[in-house]
């Protein structure tokens, strides 16, 4: 079976090459982390290696993230640059252009992390945004937003705000920002499956009955959250499969549904070396200009 590199993403303030001369200081060649040639702040260890307890880590200076994960945050902020990364079809990772530098902060934006988890596409948004912009987080449980703040505090990331949704009632919680969002991630729940080699025992996990539910639930939880959406602002749905349900044909569905979204574009990313993740982004219309 395929063992995953160890992936991790510096923060955008320390700079992905300080904090592996730091880390890579006094080890032996064999056991060094490498920049990676697929996120612009990501670095890896080809085995399991002790990266927690240390000064850097402490002072929140990196982070344990696959490489697709770091990609799909980027990918919400700024889908244009990104898009090249995908490919039609799943496949090995296209790689970062050498010595391209990340786009410049956005200030002053609003950013919506729908499905946040313990937040580790949150704390990449908050990062790459240098603080400068507010990244709200939502999820169903009190546990991992908890994680997150915990998380947040240690990376100095005072820019992000956690707040508990009730599942199947998310539209009470957040319909107070309809219409302010300029990007919307929504990280759907979903199959795994680009994440075999993490988690083998997926496959054995589900039925047919369950992969159908989680495609009902993709698409209410993108009903649900694409009305925070400013015009002119963006939607991200990203998942780690590629089973055609959760990815091309949903993207289908939902702009079927919403006519007043466009696409925008996506595609695969990975496997190899990341997980395998589908990544799409709309852009809600802007409203037609009355005539004077």
């Amino acid at each position: 079976a395929e063992t995953a590199p160890l992936a991790l993403r510096a923060t955008r303030k320390k700079g992905r090459n300080e904090v592996l001369s730091s880390l890579n200081d006094g080890r032996e060649v064999a056991i060094r982390g490498r920049a990676s040639a697929v996120s612009p702040v990501g670095f890896y260890y080809d085995e399991y290696t002790a990266v927690m307890g240390n000064e850097l880590f402490e002072q929140g200076d990196y982070e344990i993230q696959d490489e697709g994960s770091q990609v799909m945050a980027l990918f919400a902020l700024w889908p244009k640059e990104m898009l090249p990364m995908l490919r039609k079809v799943p496949g090995a990772c296209r790689e970062w252009p050498k010595n391209k530098e990340l786009p410049p902060a956005r200030e002053g934006i609003t950013v919506i992390d729908a499905c946040a988890g313990a937040g580790g596409k949150t704390l990449a948004m908050a990062d790459a945004l240098l603080g400068k912009s507010n990244v709200f987080a939502y999820d169903v449980s009190v546990k991992k937003l908890e994680a997150l703040r915990r998380r947040a505090t240690r990376s100095n990331l005072f820019n992000i705000k956690a707040v508990q949704v009730t599942e199947n009632e998310e539209e009470k919680t957040v319909s107070k920002f309809r219409g302010r969002a300029d990007v919307l991630l929504v990280d759907a729940p979903c199959s795994g499956w680009g994440t075999l080699r993490r988690n083998p025992d997926v496959k054995w996990r589900q039925d047919y009955d369950s992969l159908d539910r989680l495609v009902d639930l993709q698409a209410r939880l993108l009903d649900a959250y694409s009305p925070l959406v400013k015009p002119g602002g963006t939607l991200t749905y990203g998942v780690c499969t590629f089973r055609k349900k959760e990815t091309t044909d949903q993207v289908a569905a939902f702009l079927e549904r919403h006519p007043d979204f466009e696409s925008i574009g996506g595609g695969y990313l990975g496997p190899r070396p990341s997980d395998a993740f589908f990544l799409h982004a709309f852009r809600r219309k802007e409203k037609d200009k009355k005539e004077s």
